[in-house]
């Protein structure tokens, strides 16, 4: 059986990407939980993720550049939602961070918070194509 979450350890990382002892990256059970246990749609939403995220990220380095913060605020909301349906904490954080920092139009944060959102979903897509991968027939 797959583990419940993916914590420190589990996976090659460079040493500076490596979770920090504990950290859930992706709670697959808590995931699996808000979605009555269905795989297969689990399965989806990590799919729909992996191809719609670098249209959002593309959005977002749009967004900084022209300083358009309502842009930003909102598409920084829309991907939290996602990571929210994979109970991935870092990442989420990240976003609801540049969501806060769009929503006070602070262009110099924006552009340090963007760069960690980058960082913590560059960390979780390997757990999250992984899973997809393990739950294939």
């Amino acid at each position: 059986l797959l583990p419940e979450t993916v914590t420190a350890g589990a996976g090659d990382f460079d040493e500076e990407d490596a979770p920090v002892a504990g950290e859930k990256l992706f709670d697959r059970a808590a995931a699996l939980r808000r979605i009555d246990g269905d795989e297969a749609l689990l399965e989806e939403l990590i799919a729909l993720f992996i191809s719609e995220y670098p249209k959002q990220r593309l959005a977002m380095r749009d967004a900084v550049k022209a300083r358009d913060f309502p842009r930003l605020e909102r598409t920084a909301h829309a991907l939290r939602g996602a990571l929210g349906n994979f109970h991935a904490e870092p990442a989420g954080q990240a976003a609801r961070q540049l969501e806060h920092i769009a929503a006070m139009g602070e262009a110099d944060a924006a552009k340090r918070a963007l760069k960690d959102l980058e960082h913590q979903v560059d960390r979780l897509k390997p757990h999250l194509i992984g899973r997809k991968q393990d739950l294939a027939p």
